[in-house]
């Protein structure tokens, strides 16, 4: 479940980043921008943390199976 909590975070941070920067756009402040651009890179690369964390869990699992299958 950790890759779960790790993806939605990620998810989050995009929404937010994404609505932060239509308000940086809005008053013409690029800081915002500047943080709001971090934030998108680092909510992708919580995804990225939560697909690959994923999918080793799913190897895991498929040995764990085949060891009792044997």
């Amino acid at each position: 479940m950790f890759s779960h909590r790790v993806s939605l975070i990620g998810y989050f941070l995009i929404a937010s980043a994404v609505l932060t920067a239509w308000l940086g756009l809005q008053f013409d402040d690029y800081f915002v921008l500047f943080v709001s651009a971090n934030a998108y890179a680092i909510g992708l690369l919580l995804i990225i943390i939560g697909v690959v964390v994923r999918g080793f869990e799913r190897i895991e699992t498929a040995l764990r199976a085949s060891r009792l299958n044997d």
